[in-house]
């Protein structure tokens, strides 16, 4: 992974979590267990993993999944991977609804992988989302995450673009919009630029 510009520190990271997630360990038992011999099956698995990523391949795109929020999310290049920066939007939002037991509308405007619906949903049992997105591809992946987590029944998932056709009146809305120009998208890593959807990165050129 050097070979393909992955820095070294950043490299063994990646490479432990690709051995965890091919042969299903958790860290503990990756620590106790990662000097003994693998099966070939696996070894086989591990390697495709490893020239995935050599490809530049995001980790999560590999094991399909990504944490946010203590919460294990589905994620596949139809949807941008979720950043640990973003839980600053759901802290923000728990801050202003300070009642977590009262009801309250929200709109997550486009939703992507449903992180933010999917994690408030969790925190305010009594709150009802309504998550936006243009990309059926998107909100598909986004109702899977909202059944895998216990709250696809407050979530109503729309097609649209930002929230056109989305009535009021709304307690709260959160977002997290394409927020590069389109003129920069070669200073980014490829890892980004080359894999994750371009509608989720990027805003006008000159905007």
């Amino acid at each position: 992974m050097i070979r393909a510009g992955i820095p070294p520190d950043q490299a063994g990271i990646d490479a432990e979590v690709l051995a965890r997630y091919v042969l299903g360990w958790d860290r503990a038992a990756y620590l106790s267990h990662r000097d003994e011999p693998i099966a070939s099956e696996a070894a086989s698995r591990f390697h495709k993993a490893i020239a995935e990523r050599e490809r530049r391949v995001p980790v999560a795109y590999i094991t399909g999944t990504r944490e946010f929020w203590g919460l294990d999310f589905l994620v596949t290049p139809a949807v941008l991977i979720p950043r640990p920066e973003t839980e600053l939007v759901v802290d923000e939002a728990l801050r202003f609804l300070q009642d977590r037991h009262a009801s309250s509308r929200i709109a997550d405007v486009g939703t992507g992988s449903g992180c933010l619906a999917v994690s408030l949903a969790r925190e305010l049992p009594h709150a009802t989302i309504v998550a936006t997105d243009i990309s059926p591809e998107a909100l598909a992946i986004a109702r899977q995450n909202a059944v895998r987590h216990g709250v696809a029944d407050r979530i109503h998932f729309t097609a649209t673009s930002l929230m056109v056709g989305v009535s009021g009146p709304l307690d709260l809305i959160v977002a997290n919009p394409p927020y590069i120009p389109l003129g920069l998208a070669d200073t980014l890593s490829p890892d980004v630029r080359d894999h994750e959807p371009a509608v989720a990165l990027f805003g006008p050129a000159d905007d």
